[in-house]
């Protein structure tokens, strides 16, 4: 691992027990592996420059992310299957991020504000 890279942790609470980290070294991905480091795998690599904001979504059992560099939010299932770039209405640098139900948060660098908005308003496409 390159410790000068960027680094961002989420550590899953529910069932699946995995956690999940980007890494910003000279190939940027997001990892996946179980919460004793082993069967470590990265789960999104393509397209990807600063990946960030990871959050997981466990009643849906998706993975979110904001990447910086592109500014856009993207989804994919837990495994990296099902990448889906999010609608990206009214988001100009998104860059924290959180799921709590049926809703999701996220903090605008640009814009200085938190915003929210239903998950099934996104209305997902392919990216």
């Amino acid at each position: 691992m390159d410790f000068e890279a960027n680094y961002n942790l989420y550590l899953s609470a529910g069932s699946s027990r995995l956690m999940f980290w980007t890494d910003w070294g000279e190939q940027s991905s997001i990892m996946r592996a179980s919460m004793d480091g082993s069967r470590s795998i990265a789960i999104v690599s393509e397209e990807s420059k600063w990946p960030h904001a990871l959050t997981v979504d466990h009643g849906r059992n998706r993975l979110y992310w904001t990447d910086a560099y592109h500014d856009k939010i993207e989804t994919s299932s837990l495994t990296g299957s099902d990448r889906q770039l999010v609608n990206m209405d009214n988001v100009d640098h998104p860059f924290s991020m959180e799921v709590f139900g049926d809703l999701i948060f996220w903090s605008d660098w640009t814009l200085e504000k938190i915003q929210v908005r239903f998950i099934y308003f996104f209305f997902y496409y392919r990216s």
